[in-house]
This record gives structure tokens, C-alpha cells and sequence, in this order.
């Protein structure tokens, strides 16, 4: 008898040490979980060219590769304006990805990508409810984006949830993709600093005319002064 109820002590005394630890896991987890709340959030809108079959098949293959370029570069972002920095830090290389994805598939239309505000209806994710309004968005066109659109949570990750029997590329598409979308982004800064060059000829010019005229109302003043 004496074993037995020791036997059940014990017992009960490991089940209360599982829950103590259980609970203290899942207040971390809680406690390291960014706020969702819609001051929080950071929507992902991607907008097809057309409604045709292929447009919305790209789409999705597009989304995809978005998805898992993010995903480990949001890993420990907690809160909605250092998510903010990343995305934008993002920007031209999400748009070589799908540019990249769009040239692999056979489409000749390009990607815009931008962060801005867009708004969305209400939409439901689980148990969770986003309210219609205005949400800070990582907007990807693709083509003239008058097609069917697919939106999620980029931040919150709850759009990695979304996710399920996706069209995924092959092993030897994905390499192309990375590939080309390395040197569709490596030309971009080129571009840049040439419009940056041009903008500094045009203030240099300008500057120098200003002076010019400054000096031209210098002498004149002097020689009325002499007069």
C-alpha cells in the first residue's frame, strides 16, 4: 500500500514539474512572438498581370520564392519598423527574384516591387481577424497587375502558414533564378549611380550659374557706384 501511494506521489509531483516547464516554454514563446495587432503588421500584396491561367500560375511560383527569400531574414524581428528596414533593405533583390522567375517561365513582362500603404478587406487567418483599412505593404506587380491578387502577413510570418501544396520550382530553375536574379540586381546600382552622377552635373551647373549671376550683380553695382 505504502509503495503504491509513493508510486502516485511521484507521479503527480512529475506531472506538476512537466506543467511548471510547459508553461514557462510557451510564456517564452508568447513573450518572444511579435504583437499582432494591425499598428503591427506588415501585409504582402502580389498583383498578376491578367487573369489568364498562366499569369496566376506564375504568380503563385513568384510568391514562393518571395516567401522563402524572406522568411529567415524576419527570423527574431519583433516588431513592425525594424520589419519595415529589412523589407526595404529587400527591395531590388525581390524584384530581380521575380523578374528572374518571370524570364525562367517564359514571360516577357517585368516586377515592380514597393513598400507603402495599400488597403486591404477583412480577412481571416485562424483564429486571428485582420479589420478592413490601411496596412503597411510589400507590394510586388507583376506586368500591368490587372489580375486576380493574392495577399497575406509577411510580418507577423503568417502568410509561411498560408502556404500548401505550392508550385515550386525545380532544382535546376531555382539555380537559374538565383543566377540571373544576381545579375539583374548587380546591374542596379550601376543605374543609380548614374542618375546620381547626372543629378550632381545639374547642381554643379546650376551652382556655377548662380555665382555667375551673383557676380554679374556685384559689377554692375560697383559701376553704378563709380558713376
Amino acid at each position: 500500500m505504502y509503495t503504491r501511494k509513493r508510486t502516485i506521489i511521484e507521479g503527480l509531483i512529475i506531472c506538476l514539474a512537466l506543467g511548471i516547464l510547459l508553461g514557462a516554454e510557451l510564456a517564452a514563446l508568447a513573450k518572444a512572438a511579435p504583437a499582432v495587432s494591425q499598428s503591427n503588421l506588415v501585409r504582402l500584396h502580389i498583383m498578376a498581370n491578367s487573369d489568364r491561367l498562366d499569369d496566376q500560375a506564375v504568380k503563385l511560383v513568384v510568391r514562393d520564392v518571395v516567401v522563402r527569400h524572406l522568411s529567415p531574414r524576419l527570423a527574431g524581428v519583433d516588431d513592425r519598423k525594424a520589419a519595415e528596414a529589412v523589407i526595404a533593405a529587400e527591395l531590388g533583390t525581390l524584384e530581380a527574384l521575380a523578374r528572374a522567375v518571370l524570364r525562367i517561365k517564359g514571360f516577357s513582362y517585368g516586377a515592380a516591387a514597393s513598400l507603402a500603404d495599400g488597403e486591404f478587406p477583412e480577412r481571416v487567418y485562424g483564429a486571428l481577424t485582420l479589420p478592413a483599412g490601411s496596412y503597411r505593404t510589400l507590394r510586388l506587380v507583376l506586368g500591368q497587375g490587372q489580375g486576380h491578387n493574392w495577399w497575406c502577413v509577411v510580418f507577423p510570418p503568417l502568410c509561411f502558414m498560408e502556404i500548401t501544396g505550392s508550385t515550386r520550382l525545380t532544382a535546376d530553375e531555382e539555380a537559374a533564378v538565383l543566377a540571373m536574379a544576381s545579375t539583374i540586381d548587380s546591374q542596379r546600382p550601376a543605374v543609380v549611380e548614374k542618375r546620381f552622377l547626372l543629378l550632381e552635373v545639374v547642381q554643379r551647373l546650376l551652382k556655377a550659374m548662380d555665382l555667375a549671376r551673383h557676380q554679374e550683380g556685384r559689377n554692375g553695382l560697383e559701376i553704378a557706384q563709380r558713376e
